[in-house]
């Protein structure tokens, strides 16, 4: 009888239902309206990208340890400039890799920036960052600076735009 009601309670509660998988990367987008520099710094859990790299196009980065790629600050230039795109008044914002920094949590520090017009009303931003490897992906955007708002990307949500 104790048997059978353990494989009931298992059978009900299996184990891999308590775990939740979460995703996420979190950006801040600052608009300097003093120089039009539009600032981006991107966090998100380095094994993360590194995931997609190895399932997606089998490639190892090893972040942040002595066997790290060599290409790794190309490959992710490559990536983010994929997919974290901001346009105003219709026209892209071209972003330029600044670089990246590893912390000892495994957080994963991506710096881009790129110049934005003078006069801006809206910014769009579509951002579908590890959504093709996590569906439960979720991209957080900060906006400071001109606009100062917040947007949650999703595999339903991918692009939004922001107005003053």
């Amino acid at each position: 009888m104790f048997h059978y009601l353990i494989f009931i309670f298992c059978f009900l509660f299996p184990i891999e239902n308590n775990i939740h998988e979460h995703y996420v990367s979190i950006t801040t987008a600052k608009l300097n309206n003093s120089n039009n520099k539009l600032q981006v710094s991107i966090q998100l859990t380095a094994h993360d990208i590194e995931y997609y790299f190895e399932t997606e196009n089998n490639i190892q980065l090893h972040l942040g340890s002595d066997k790290e790629n060599s290409n790794s600050d190309e490959l992710l230039s490559d990536y983010f400039k994929k997919h974290l795109l901001f346009s105003s008044n219709k026209k892209p914002i071209h972003l330029v890799y600044l670089g990246k920094e590893i912390e000892l949590n495994e957080s994963l520090w991506v710096y881009m920036e790129g110049n934005f017009p003078k006069k801006i009303n809206s910014i769009r931003v579509k951002n579908d960052i590890l959504i093709q490897s996590f569906e439960n992906q979720q991209n957080i955007i900060h906006l400071e600076g001109i606009f100062k708002e917040s947007f949650t990307f999703s595999a339903l949500f991918k692009e939004h735009t922001f107005h003053k």
